[in-house]
């Protein structure tokens, strides 16, 4: 099986969601990097696609061609309905694809917070395993609406709408990937934008410390989850 990460920021990797497909057996990860210029691959010979996050906004793809032509790409992985997880922008990109909005969030999240499976997410595959309360980590400013005919697995506050399923389409708003040095180092990279949310003095990667074994715990969970619907048969 071939698992393709479309990485969309040099600092923003795809942590512990990488280390779970790289640690199960048959499956062949390849992560690229359409920032950089990476080609596209040919959507049918991808089993399973992860979409990263960006500081660039979804809603400005017009102004990042990168983004416009990943969204083009990703109309065409919908049509084939590939399974995919979108992460952070990631996931507002698929939501505007999938017919959804994206818009500047009224709070910014960043750090450690809790979010909660809704009843959908309580039933939903994709999350079996997952306790109903899950330790996450956030870095937005953005929020997406939950697409037409989607459902709203996982929810939060301020953002209410943090875990979508359309079909075989998902987009997470959190992260569970990210490792407290990873926070740490988007601390350092980000600090302007961190001031302006948390005040001065947060420690961020003591923050995020708190609850990484959990956090990285529940990415591989949802890595195998996602694993096992893309080799269900349709």
């Amino acid at each position: 099986m071939r698992a393709v990460g479309l990485r969309n920021c040099d600092l923003e990797t795809f942590g512990a969601y990488r280390e779970a497909m790289e640690a199960t057996s048959g499956i062949r990860f390849t992560e690229l990097h359409p920032y950089r210029g990476d080609p596209f691959p040919d959507p049918a010979e991808i089993d399973v696609l992860l979409v990263g996050g960006t500081p660039d906004a979804a809603y400005e793809a017009d102004q990042h061609p990168y983004l416009n032509a990943e969204i083009d790409f990703l109309r065409e992985v919908v049509a084939r309905q590939i399974p995919t997880l979108g992460i952070c922008c990631g996931a507002q990109l698929l939501a505007l694809v999938l017919g959804g909005e994206v818009e500047s969030a009224s709070d910014r999240e960043i750090g450690s917070y809790d979010v909660q499976l809704t009843a959908a997410g309580r039933a939903s595959d994709i999350l079996r395993g997952m306790p109903s309360v899950l330790p996450v980590f956030h870095w937005h400013a953005d929020t997406f609406s939950v697409p037409p005919g989607a459902e709203l697995l996982i929810t939060g506050s301020p953002c209410r709408n943090q875990m979508y399923q359309s079909g075989v389409n998902f987009g997470v708003q959190f992260h569970l990937e990210t490792s407290a040095a990873e926070a740490q180092a988007w601390a350092t990279a980000y600090e302007e934008e961190l001031t302006a949310a948390r005040g001065p003095g947060i420690d961020i990667g003591a923050e995020a410390s708190l609850y990484e074994i959990d956090r990285l715990r529940f990415a591989a969970v949802l890595v195998a989850n996602l694993l096992r619907l893309a080799a269900s048969p349709n």
